[in-house]
């Protein structure tokens, strides 16, 4: 069994999150993409996981795994 990434990434299509994972992958640091939508708080699929770490819903956004979000907001 293979252990969880240490980061949880939360981003968005056209929410400037690029930068976040070059960074990500220029440090070689593990990571989980988590794509949400931002912009439809009706979007259930992505709400769980996401709002229970970042009530605020900003992306990109980047968190531990057993920590708090860090938004780029």
């Amino acid at each position: 069994m293979t252990a969880a990434p240490p980061f949880d990434f939360f981003y968005d299509a056209g929410s400037c999150s690029l930068a976040v994972r070059i960074v990500l992958e220029e440090l070689e640091l593990p990571y989980e993409a988590h794509r949400v939508t931002a912009r439809d708080a009706t979007d259930k699929a992505s709400q769980p996981l996401w709002r229970a770490r970042n009530p605020k819903g900003g992306v990109p956004a980047l968190a531990p795994v057993a920590g708090r979000v860090h938004s780029a907001l």
